[in-house]
């Protein structure tokens, strides 16, 4: 009867300990999931991190299989807008080559249902953004060169070097490199 007592006291603080490790993978997998920093998750580091923490338990979280199958969603949209921004080989000077800010845009829609910000989602906002400010620049610029204030060549010329950064196609861009051409 005594023997029988300390099995199951044992096999108690095995189910304690194993609730406890559990809690807390659970904790680490939360603070890497809504990590503030604005930074994204890189999809790799987080499979070798749910592999890292899931390994130590005993039992399986449905979190964890959650976010693995969240985060093949994710490489494929990865790969999909790597496909498209970057494996082609651009021509910095033609405009036409670059993929178009609409094609980004819808990128970001389709992303909104990721479970986590990747890098490659933070780096896609981030360069649209870049893409929407410079637009609103050159409109600015055609603004005030149509209200008689004489728009600086020099001013072109940045805006130029900007469009080549962003390598976003839209149609103010493309209307400021042919200005920029026929100068």
């Amino acid at each position: 009867h005594h023997v029988i007592v300390e099995e199951v006291g044992g096999i108690i603080m095995f189910i304690l300990q194993t609730v406890r490790l559990a809690q807390q993978v659970q904790g680490r997998i939360r603070d890497m999931v809504f990590n503030e920093s604005g930074d994204g998750i890189d999809s790799d580091h987080l499979l070798k991190f749910l592999d890292n923490q899931c390994s130590q338990l005993p039992v399986q979280l449905p979190e964890a299989d959650e976010l693995y199958t969240y985060r093949l969603e994710v490489v494929e949209w990865e790969r999909r807008v790597s496909e498209v921004f970057y494996s082609k080989d651009e021509d910095l000077e033609d405009v036409n080559a670059y993929t178009s800010l609409e094609t980004a845009r819808d990128f970001q829609v389709s992303a909104k249902a990721h479970a986590y910000p990747s890098k490659v989602l933070v780096e896609l906002n981030a360069r649209v953004n870049k893409a929407m400010a410079l637009r609103d620049r050159i409109l600015q610029w055609k603004m005030a060169c149509a209200d008689g204030k004489k728009g600086s060549l020099k001013t072109l010329g940045s805006l130029i070097k900007e469009i080549s950064r962003v390598r976003l196609r839209f149609p103010e861009a493309e209307d400021a490199v042919q200005l920029h051409k026929l100068v």
